[in-house]
């Protein structure tokens, strides 16, 4: 498989996919200043820039952008942090082919692309800051958090995810930090949460 990856900046996401083990072969810029082309090229990816600024309409540029996609003909298109709108044409164009890399649950749009994973979020194990503090003839598995662990079942995610590796970090957008679990399989890919994007300690503490 050939993967072609659209950046317009550092290139993060970029680089944790080819972290992951995704099979990058050209990343392709819409500024020449980006600076995930230089992570790029120093991992041994083609790169390529078509600078938007140089076209007088975004269907103008999304033209030279696809004939540039379509000299490598990749396999998959990726979007890892592309901060153009892309027009319906474009994505027309590539239907089937084209993916966003903040891998968040899958929009209507994607659904019949998608496939199905299992996201555990774990939360903290107890219900208050100090479980030990607890009065006389209690313990403190009394402050067990009965939701500490919740298990999404029936989720769905973009089509690039299934080429991760157990280990692969990502981030859902909006949700938190994960990694792929051991537990996947090619049916179903398990992921953890390891860093939520909310704090919930600080809520807990507004609320006292």
């Amino acid at each position: 498989m050939s993967v072609a990856v659209l950046i317009s900046g550092r290139g993060s996401n970029m680089h944790a996919l080819l972290d992951a083990g995704l099979p990058i072969t050209t990343v392709i810029s819409n500024d020449a200043k980006a600076k995930g082309l230089e992570t790029a090229a120093a991992r041994g990816v083609a790169t390529r820039v078509v600078e938007h600024r140089r076209f007088s309409s975004r269907e103008a540029f999304d033209a030279a952008l696809a004939d540039e996609i379509d000299r490598v003909a990749p396999r998959l298109i990726v979007l890892a942090g592309f901060m153009r709108v892309l027009t319906p044409g474009f994505v027309a164009r590539y239907k089937g082919r084209a993916a966003g890399a903040l891998i968040a649950l899958l929009v209507a749009s994607l659904a019949t692309l998608a496939v199905p994973v299992a996201v555990r979020l774990y939360d903290r194990l107890f219900s208050v800051e100090d479980p030990e503090n607890v009065p006389e003839g209690r313990t403190f598995l009394d402050h067990l958090n009965p939701h500490s662990l919740e298990v999404l079942q029936g989720a769905h995610a973009e089509p690039s995810v299934g080429l991760l590796r157990a280990g692969a970090r990502v981030q859902f957008e909006r949700l938190g930090y994960f990694c792929v679990d051991t537990d996947s399989r090619e049916t179903a890919i398990v992921f953890n949460r390891t860093v939520s994007l909310r704090d919930t300690w600080a809520r807990i503490a507004q609320k006292q």
